[in-house]
């Protein structure tokens, strides 16, 4: 049975920041460092935490995702300057064996992407191609639910009525953007190899167009 990158991502990454938070949080609030019989009677809100942020991607727009990792209004995808900027070791490829390099580099941003995409997917297979196309999508989509995490933490949990949690709230929170400043590093950099690998593997071989 091939499992989804969607679901991968659940698993592999939204499930153990569901757990992070679970055992952070317990830790600020409680002042000691939670067991795992402490940490048990909270299954129940770590899925709770884990289905909200697994509908937070569906949610989410696509180009808010990656507004969020890269910073940019428009043409936020390396794959926009493909063919403008170098990425990665320069050894491994030669961009001057796609015969039509000249006229690509004067493309706009949109349709670099779209001849970028049309190279990727001829490439999408690749071992190496689809580790950092998953790996991307994985750190993209835990940035965004760590930055939502965050910031519903101190409205949720900093004016509780009964207890003194305003402080622990606001480290918690802070906790979160701290790692989804992390995840927003690796998603970067997962997306510019994602380009590289597959420059690497397109330019092997013999000269030819990029069509």
């Amino acid at each position: 049975m091939v499992i989804s990158h969607k679901s991968r991502v659940v698993v592999q990454y939204l499930v153990p920041i569901a757990l992070m938070y679970t055992v952070l949080g317990l830790f600020l609030f409680k002042g000691k460092a939670p067991t795992i019989g402490a940490v048990l009677p909270y299954w129940g809100g770590m899925a709770g935490l884990t289905i909200a942020m697994t509908l937070a991607q569906d949610l989410f727009p696509k180009s808010t995702k990656e507004f969020v990792v890269f910073w940019r209004v428009r043409d936020r995808l390396p794959g926009h300057r493909a063919f403008t900027e170098k990425f990665g070791d320069l050894s491994r490829y030669d961009v001057d064996n796609i015969s039509n390099i000249d006229s690509l580099k004067l493309l706009s941003p949109a349709k670099q992407q779209q001849m970028f995409y049309r190279t990727y997917r001829h490439h999408e297979k690749d071992a190496r191609v689809s580790h950092y196309s998953f790996r991307y999508l994985a750190w993209r989509d835990s940035a965004s639910s760590l930055i939502l995490t965050g910031s519903v933490t101190v409205p949720v949990f900093g004016f509780f009525p009964t207890q003194h949690y305003l402080f622990p709230a606001i480290q918690l929170a802070g906790c979160m953007y701290f790692a989804a400043i992390l995840a927003i590093l690796a998603a970067r950099h997962s997306a510019n190899e994602l380009v590289y690998q597959v420059l690497a593997a397109e330019t092997q071989g013999a000269k030819h167009a990029i069509k």
